[in-house]
């Protein structure tokens, strides 16, 4: 269906037209204010380019509308064109949002490719807090993109390539005399099926970073092993590819926990093979040079107002860096996907970054001719230091363990909360991991995108106010009251009554869905939907306390309340769902 703004604008811009204003005057909104459920202050913006009386123009666009049979208009000084719908259409458009897929959302006219470059973790160490907000943000973008109907992958990019690599090898070989003599035989089969713990790969790493800046004889040795891995070396290559899959394997395990999924899991190594091509192409038409035995391009702009360093391509030593394996990338993906966008969803203290990869992508012509790059920028999730958040002894923490201290403080609030009796154990500890998930993701998903924010447990396992335990409490009790209504043979209407002030207003906020998705996908800003649906959350709350569904004596309107219930579950599902976040059946 279309949006009730989408209506009421097409009018309105029509009556504009008619006057002989553009029609751009006519763009209809929600209404922020009290005094009406829309607004048009096109008006004002139409008095100032013909230096005319915007009340004026009101109301000629008024005279022009003409009396309405699904809503009426009235003018209001400066200038305002306030709109309220009719009771009857507000109630049939709902009936039919209650009866459609997707609540009647119709997908993209114009479907976009769209590639989402999110979550981006190093193999052979564990995910910390700092890859949280990247990982939930891209999902709720990636699953509103898609709600919309554009083909949208996700790709992990693995930081899986470098000296890290070659630290880790090195480390493991040195550690372990079995491994040893399977590289010096060049047991190529041997190595890829030798056991590897994640626990192992875990411990290795700090210990190959502290011992190569100790010991320069190791860290030749790990430099020489990842030139052997770059070339190709088949034994190393097999050690490679099994560390590689076992931290793979992990990975997957603990984002599946955040309800967070990826279409790809390339890695910086995928990138590899088209790197010398792109190299030598950018030499050869002029856009490298050396510059201090360096490979470099140029990508400041006369406008800057702040310098801006080339972007190196190579090192003197020939190794390359992470701008140039981002360019190949987009090489690859276009080659690959033909996107109409990529976005990257990464900390925004990356932005130099992002700026010189995307100037030298488009001064080379790497996004020629319509593909348009998005740097997604975020900010860190702090303590209440007001610091990126830390254990108690300074470390970064994993995001396992971030994940498991939430999830036990919401087992033991959910015992004081619980609307119905459950079972100990496996139950319990289900209902409490989807209700931890749901604390950890709202309480990030609600901050705008670039802000940073502070991390507070009691705050975020809350069973009321802007948590996502509240959103599932109020969604749960909604599923509890239709089981009711189930058992004592209430039907659902085919059509929705409006007959109080309360549902008026939660039936309105539901009738918005459709441009808060809309403006979730075009702002990036996943903190739309979480506003709207909280909102939503506590509208319904309001509703129920005012309604009497299961006693009330008028069966048409009883009928009318469920159907209310059903369609408010609906799209408190939909948005939370958008958000990556599941509703349990009860709590």
């Amino acid at each position: 269906m279309q949006s009730i703004t989408a209506l009421l604008t097409q009018k309105i811009a029509n009556a504009f037209l008619a006057c002989g204003y553009d029609k751009e005057y006519g763009t209809v909104v929600f209404s922020k204010t009290a005094f009406c459920q829309f607004q048009c202050n096109g008006a004002l913006a139409a008095a100032k380019r013909h230096k005319r009386n915007p009340l004026d123009i009101a109301h000629e666009v008024n005279a022009t509308v003409g009396q309405q049979a699904f809503f009426t208009v009235d003018v209001v000084s400066p200038g305002f064109i306030n709109l309220n719908l009719a009771d009857d259409f507000l109630a049939n458009y709902c009936s039919q949002m209650l009866q459609l897929d997707q609540l009647g959302f119709e997908p993209s006219l114009n479907p976009l490719t769209i590639i989402i470059d999110y979550g981006g973790p190093n193999i052979a160490k564990p995910l910390h807090v700092g890859h949280l907000r990247s990982a939930i943000i891209g999902q709720a973008i990636k699953n509103t993109a898609r709600f919309m109907g554009h083909t949208v992958v996700g790709d992990v990019h693995l930081g899986d390539w470098g000296l890290q690599m070659g630290m880790v090898m090195a480390m493991f070989i040195k550690s372990d005399e079995h491994l040893a003599s399977l590289i010096n035989q060049n047991r190529t089969e041997a190595l890829a099926a030798y056991p590897i713990a994640i626990q192992d790969l875990e411990t290795i790493y700090p210990q190959a970073s502290a011992l190569a800046k100790q010991d320069n004889l190791f860290l030749a040795e790990c430099r020489w092993i990842t030139a052997g891995l770059q070339k190709g070396n088949e034994t190393y290559t097999a050690l490679w590819r099994n560390i590689v899959r076992t931290s793979v394997a992990d990975l997957k395990k603990n984002y599946a926990k955040l309800n967070v999924d990826f279409e790809e899991w390339k890695g910086e190594s995928d990138s590899q093979p088209v790197i010398p091509s792109m190299v030598d192409d950018l030499r050869q038409r002029g856009y490298a040079y050396l510059s201090e035995g360096a490979l470099v391009v140029d990508v400041a702009l006369p406008t800057d107002t702040s310098p801006i360093p080339p972007l190196i391509l190579s090192k003197s030593d020939g190794a390359s860096l992470y701008s140039t394996t981002d360019l190949a990338t987009i090489i690859q993906r276009k080659n690959q996907h033909d996107p109409d966008y990529i976005l990257y969803v990464v900390d925004k203290r990356q932005d130099t970054h992002f700026q010189q990869v995307f100037r030298c992508a488009d001064k080379v012509g790497l996004t020629q001719p319509d593909l348009r790059l998005e740097f997604i920028a975020f900010g860190t999730m702090n303590g209440k230091d007001g610091k990126p958040f830390k254990t108690r002894d300074g470390g970064v923490m994993k995001l396992s363990l971030l994940i498991d201290l939430i999830v036990a403080e919401s087992q033991s609030r959910l015992q004081t909360v619980s609307t119905s009796t459950i079972s100990a154990g496996s139950e319990q500890a289900a209902i409490a991991q989807v209700v931890g998930i749901s604390a950890l993701k709202f309480g990030d998903l609600i901050n705008a995108r670039e802000s940073d924010y502070m991390f507070d447990i009691d705050k975020f396992t809350a069973f009321e106010g802007k948590t996502g335990p509240y959103l599932l409490y109020s969604a749960v009790r909604i599923k509890s009251i239709l089981a009711k209504a189930v058992a004592k043979q209430i039907p659902l209407s085919e059509a929705i009554q409006v007959n109080s002030a309360h549902e008026r207003a939660l039936l309105l906020k539901i009738t918005e869905l459709y441009d808060v998705i809309h403006s979730t996908f075009e702002k990036r800003m996943p903190n739309v939907l979480a506003e709207y649906v909280y909102a939503l959350a506590n509208l319904y709350n309001s509703f129920y306390h005012e309604s009497h569904v299961l006693n009330e004596v008028d069966q048409a309107i009883q009928r009318s309340l469920v159907s209310i219930m059903s369609l408010s579950l609906k799209c408190i599902e939909t948005c939370v769902g958008l958000l990556g976040i599941s509703v349990p059946d009860r709590m």
